[in-house]
């Protein structure tokens, strides 16, 4: 059979099923389609795990923050008494949470960097290269991509989210009384 056609090689196949009870079997197709699949389901498990991870993270990030508050309440109250208005304070806090943020994932990034090297390099010796061998050419399969603009966004992301997670305790922080914030010990 020479042809591209899917229609011939379906006919194909299925004269060679019913007439001769063979089966013809594309190993490459079955290898990659199986790898697709694991690849699908482990990205549904990172997501959730991920998403678990956010919510969870923007409440540490609060309680950071509202840690911050309860040990510098007198301090904040010497900031109201000379004169620091509401939206000082606020930005304050706002800005301890996105150095928060920023650093805490600067961190996650060159870790999963890291781990996408590593993986990478895992991915190339025990599956893309006997892939090559079966199709007898450079598949040029790379496991993890990560790019700049990516990477960016992520760490950008990350500092608004933590500054929204900051912005309640900050928010309180900036209604406290002076004179009450000066007599707490």
């Amino acid at each position: 059979l020479n042809t591209t056609k899917e229609v011939e090689i379906d006919e194909f196949k299925q004269l060679l099923r019913d007439g001769y009870d063979l089966v013809v079997e594309n190993y490459f197709e079955s290898i990659t389609g199986t790898v697709e699949d694991f690849m699908f389901n482990a990205l549904k498990v990172l997501i959730a795990v991920a998403s678990i991870t956010l919510i969870v993270s923007g409440i540490l990030i609060g309680l950071v923050v509202y840690t911050s508050i309860v040990e510098r309440i007198k301090e904040i109250g010497i900031l109201t008494a000379i004169g620091a208005r509401a939206n000082n304070i606020v930005g304050i806090f706002i800005a301890e949470s996105a150095i928060i943020g920023l650093l805490s994932s600067g961190i996650a990034t060159l870790f999963a960097l890291l781990i996408s090297v590593t993986l990478n390099r895992m991915f190339d010796g025990f599956i893309a290269q006997p892939l090559e061998l079966l199709t007898q050419g450079d598949l040029g399969i790379q496991l993890f991509a990560p790019s700049v603009w990516v990477i960016g966004i992520v760490l950008l992301f990350s500092v608004v989210y933590s500054m929204v997670a900051g912005l309640v305790p900050s928010l309180r922080a900036a209604r406290l009384n002076a004179v009450k914030a000066l007599r707490k010990e």
